[in-house]
């Protein structure tokens, strides 16, 4: 295995590699089959020393020349080493055998939330408790100084004990340095992927208006798509639908989704919404805040509460009152979403 530290590799070593590694030995992981990909290929493997399952990620063959790929590999795994949550995948190795550079991540059985809402409609309760668990792993996110970028169903995992996983780091931006990264570290040759001016990155139908048109995201650009994810869970549809991925675009943009069913409490159509919001300033500042407002709701609405030390009705009724002022109440309660055409 190569024990260099990844700001020493280089791109040319990538050139000249197997395009397949199932089968393959990379030091102590056994590649079993591919299950993924994308920004890059991911695989089931076996840990034949901890005798474990794993899941590895490398560079796309296709792009083994592409110095930024590797980069962006690397900046997934410092990411992940600056984050330690529940609701997170965690990450166990990083290195490079024959060429290959990978990263490991925890194998988590279950499926992802997109199989899910696919299968079957999800009841509020369980929409409202997977969505607060991503609020709160994306909360940790942003209080490490992180961007996601890439939030969607399909990036997230539900276990068989209802136990969320956000995955997927390969677009995520660090908006400071990482906790856990040495300054050295942190400003490698290999540690920041550049992104072009312009450039879209973002998985359409989930994206942000801002990330839609190449402009800079910051943290509320995840709250946008944590709200897409949210209205898709709530209504069982995608909120932006489209014939081409211009029109998808606009969609993003302009349109407005369709009143959510009517069955949904008014105060958890307003936070979705708020969340929705095309110009950022209108939306949650941050994943604390949308977490924050969430939990009150889960104290207050018996459909979506989630199991709690029991408290005095006094005491909820006053803190509801007061948090949930200052939560939606700012937001004044009306949709500032363009009217539908």
């Amino acid at each position: 295995m190569d024990h260099r530290s990844p700001n020493h590799w280089k791109a040319e070593e990538f050139l000249d590699v197997p395009t397949s590694i199932s089968g393959k030995l990379l030091d102590r992981y056994l590649v079993l089959e591919k299950i993924g990909e994308g920004m890059s290929w991911v695989y089931r493997a076996h840990d034949v020393l901890l005798n474990c399952l794993v899941v590895l990620k490398r560079v796309p063959a296709w792009a083994l020349g592409d110095p930024n790929r590797v980069a962006r590999l690397l900046q997934e795994a410092r990411c992940l080493r600056a984050l330690n949550h529940r609701n997170i995948v965690q990450i166990l190795d990083v290195g490079a055998v024959d060429g290959i550079a990978f990263i490991v991540l925890e194998f988590v059985p279950g499926k992802t939330l997109n199989q899910v809402i696919t299968s079957r409609t999800l009841t509020l309760r369980e929409a409202f408790q997977y969505a607060m668990q991503i609020a709160a792993a994306l909360a940790q996110v942003h209080a490490a100084g992180i961007i996601h970028r890439d939030l969607k169903p399909s990036n997230v995992l539900v276990g068989g004990d209802g136990l969320i996983k956000v995955l997927d780091f390969g677009l995520a931006k660090p908006m400071v340095p990482l906790r856990n990264n040495s300054a050295q570290e942190y400003h490698g040759i290999l540690s920041s992927p550049e992104t072009l001016a312009g450039e879209v990155l973002g998985s359409i139908g989930y994206m942000s208006p801002e990330q839609a048109v190449g402009l800079p995201a910051d943290y509320r650009s995840d709250i946008f798509s944590f709200g897409v994810m949210l209205y898709e869970m709530l209504a069982s549809r995608r909120a932006f639908r489209a014939e081409t991925d211009i029109e998808a675009m606009k969609q993003i943009q302009m349109g407005r989704p369709m009143e959510l069913p009517q069955t949904i409490p008014p105060a958890i159509s307003q936070l979705v919404w708020r969340c929705l919001e095309k110009q950022p300033e209108l939306r949650f500042p941050s994943a604390k805040e949308l977490l924050a407002a969430m939990s009150i709701l889960a104290e207050t609405n018996d459909v979506v509460s989630v199991t709690r030390p029991k408290r005095s009705p006094r005491v909820i009724a006053l803190g509801a009152l007061g948090l949930l002022g200052a939560a939606l109440g700012a937001y004044g309660c009306h949709r500032r979403l363009p009217p539908r055409k």
